[in-house]
């Protein structure tokens, strides 16, 4: 996003979003943008540490070649909002930006998702006003005023059945049909794992009928998907539905792929780069290098600072990174916002770390604090700016927050606002673990009472993402050895537990879901006692909507019976497992011996 200056009113386009001329990774992306259709899986993956010019990269190749392409037609989904780490959200953003742009049909995936979001969130009613994923145009805006005001629970078969009979330029063949209707006996999760085959049935699709089209999928920070929770266990597991599901099931689509480590892909399956008879591999992994001098001057010039000695330090000092080449910008602007005039001493033998604390030299008290406290909330709007302002920089208000937006390390989304990773990392290292625990306490404060405020039954999306944040600042608390709070935190989880267990109309599964997900972040903890009582209550209350036998209520409860185990209550994990377990599964035979 562009970024307005207010002594001049220019308009500067931070380098990180600035494509500059790199030959290299633009000549790749010709040359495999020409053979999608010739090619199964092609794959570009380009990686570079934080701040290069990543991004801007991907908005050049859409905006140069793919814009200006009759025959090209693309999508684009970016984790670095947390939201769009999901399967289901992420595959629902690539068919709604190929919907809206190019007016493709996604009737398999669209009847895939009511069905997939009746299990998920079944007390919602399938009307335009409360389902987030209508579109005007799509099937479903066209069958929603069937259903309104009534429950989303069973509406695939019919959904189906109205596909089959209206959508006559959708090959609805009788497989398809039988796939589709198979999932309404699968559980929420189950489904969504299967979202991918349909998305890429529908791609597919349009392919076969428009068989010049170049398709091309883009993803952005890919290694948000692994955010808070990178591990050896999970470095090949995290992203396998993009990797075996999404890619894997999409012939002759070209990914572009954008992260900060080299893809590892090959160390499971030595295939993905393992080159052809022309001598092309499928996954092709290119190292986005730093900014050239020449490029940096460019830029310069392009930002109106043309002096040359300012440059030479200014150049010096970034050394090719877009992020530290953005931050001499905005000290060069924030020197002169002071009506002083900028020198080449102010870049004088700054080297990157220090560049930081250069840039924060030239801001006010109040700025820092500001700035400070906004770092701790992985992302803010209005309210949570307000809130965290006066708390921490009682002289700033809500109408400062443009002032904040000036600078080029903050992205809007929406009405959402994010700081640059490295910008964060360096806020966040430049505080004493005092001030980082104040600002958590704070944040873990707010989201606790947003949680217990939020109506969870009939806004679980929200929820969702309100408990995302409110995991996310307890953690942090407990890293900087404050773990009463999260004990607070499970109490605060338990009141909803206990609504859960004493309401015996109202259940979602995919709500206990995100409580056995805190669960298994206790685990992860070594917090078993935790982890146990959560998992005790939503066996419970799964036992009592969907059955002792159902396949969900028996993981709960085989997780329950493992926690007894560590807890060293072998006696209660054998009852556990006598009444779930298979006798002749190995972990029952396990706990019974334990026991004798």
């Amino acid at each position: 996003m562009a970024k307005i200056r207010t002594d001049d009113k220019k308009t500067i386009v931070p380098a990180t979003r600035l494509f500059t001329d790199r030959e290299s990774p633009k000549k790749t992306f010709k040359d495999r943008l020409a053979i999608t259709n010739e090619t199964d899986y092609n794959i570009i993956f380009y990686y570079g540490v934080g701040g290069i010019g990543k991004t801007s990269l991907q908005k050049h190749l859409k905006e140069a070649h793919l814009d200006r392409d009759k025959d090209a037609i693309y999508s684009w989904v970016d984790f670095y909002i947390a939201k769009n780490r999901s399967t289901h959200k992420a595959l629902r953003l690539l068919s709604q930006n190929f919907q809206v742009k190019e007016k493709i049909s996604f009737t398999a995936f669209d009847i895939a998702y009511s069905i997939y979001w009746s299990k998920a969130f079944p007390e919602q009613d399938l009307s335009k006003a409360k389902l987030p994923f209508i579109e005007e145009g799509n099937l479903l805006s066209g069958v929603v005023g069937l259903f309104e005001d009534t429950s989303a629970v069973s509406v695939g078969l019919s959904l189906i059945s109205y596909a089959a009979d209206k959508i006559k330029q959708f090959s609805f063949d009788l497989k398809l049909q039988e796939q589709l209707k198979a999932l309404e006996q699968l559980e929420a999760d189950a489904i969504e794992d299967k979202l991918p085959y349909f998305f890429n049935k529908d791609i597919n699709k349009y392919k076969e009928n428009n068989p010049e089209k170049k398709v091309v999928i883009f993803l952005d920070t890919y290694e948000a998907l692994w955010m808070d929770k990178r591990t050896d266990a999970n470095a090949l597991s995290q992203d396998e539905w993009i990797r075996d599901s999404l890619i894997s099931e999409s012939k002759n689509i070209l990914f572009v792929i954008c992260g900060r480590e080299k893809l590892r892909w090959s160390e499971e399956t030595p295939a993905w780069e393992e080159k052809d008879t022309r001598g092309i591999a499928e996954l092709d992994q290119h190292r986005v290098g730093y900014l050239s001098k020449k490029d940096m001057r460019y830029f310069l010039d392009s930002c109106d600072i043309n002096e040359v000695a300012i440059q030479d330090e200014i150049v010096a000092s970034a050394k090719g990174i877009p992020f530290y080449l953005d931050l001499c910008v905005d000290i060069y602007y924030e020197i002169k916002s002071k009506k002083e005039i900028p020198t080449p001493e102010d870049f004088l033998n700054v080297k990157q770390e220090k560049i930081f604390e250069r840039f924060m030299r030239y801001l006010d008290k109040d700025e820092h604090k500001t700035l400070y406290a906004l770092a701790h909330a992985r992302y803010f709007d209005e309210e949570i700016f307000e809130l965290l302002v006066q708390k921490f920089s009682p002289a700033h208000c809500i109408s400062d927050l443009d002032a904040i937006n000036r600078f080029s390390f903050i992205t809007q989304d929406g009405d959402e606002y994010y700081i640059d990773g490295l910008m964060r990392e360096s806020l966040l290292k430049a505080q004493s673990d005092t001030q980082n625990i104040r600002a958590y306490e704070f944040l873990c404060e707010y989201y606790n009472k947003c949680l217990i405020n939020l109506d969870i039954i009939h806004h679980p999306q929200e929820s969702v993402e309100v408990l995302n944040e409110a995991v996310y600042s307890h953690l942090q608390l407990y890293e900087l050895g404050v773990h009463e709070s999260l004990e607070k935190f499970r109490k605060t989880i338990f009141i909803f537990l206990k609504a859960y267990a004493l309401n015996s109309t109202k259940f979602s599964l995919h709500i206990i879901t995100i409580f056995e997900n805190l669960a298994s972040l206790y685990i992860s903890l070594g917090s078993y006692a935790s982890a146990f009582d959560i998992y005790e209550q939503s066996s419970a209350i799964k036992e009592r909507h969907l059955g002792l036998k159902h396949p969900s209520t028996v993981n709960s409860y085989t997780n329950l019976a493992i926690l007894s185990c560590y807890r060293g209550n072998i006696r209660n994990a054998l009852s556990i497992a006598k009444k779930c377990l298979d006798k002749d599964s190995d972990l029952y035979q396990k706990i019974l011996s334990l026991s004798q």
